[in-house]
């Protein structure tokens, strides 16, 4: 039980400052968080996050580091007409270091397919 605390209390904590930036996905999406909450998403498409509407897309609204139903921390970006959640990874064995990684889910969770973005230096 001491290793496993142990290795829980590595876990780095999670900052706003940590997400404020340009995040690229494989596809061109880039998704840019800025220090006042604004998101600007441009060229996401949409069947990447909801699968029924297969289209690209720009989006701006919102965005905050919250907790998710499972109390895992997530990016939640909310806009008029569209709310989703990006999951947070990061490096090491139990992914719990920076550099993070957002991602969202493709299709179904337990096929573990990921729409990755990583944050651009």
């Amino acid at each position: 039980m001491a290793a496993l605390f142990s290795f829980w209390s590595c876990r780095e904590k999670m900052k706003d400052e940590d997400f404020v930036g340009v995040w690229k996905a494989h596809d061109g999406a880039v998704a840019k968080l800025e220090k006042n909450r604004i998101a600007i998403i441009n060229g996401i498409n949409l069947a990447n996050i909801f699968s029924n509407e297969n289209k690209i897309v720009d989006i701006t609204g919102q965005w905050k580091l919250t907790t998710d139903f499972n109390k895992n921390q997530v990016i939640e970006i909310n806009t008029d007409k569209y709310k989703f959640a990006f999951y947070i990874s990061g490096q090491g064995v139990f992914g719990n270091k920076r550099p993070w990684n957002l991602y969202l889910f493709i299709g179904d969770p337990d096929d573990l397919n990921k729409y990755l973005f990583t944050k651009d230096k």
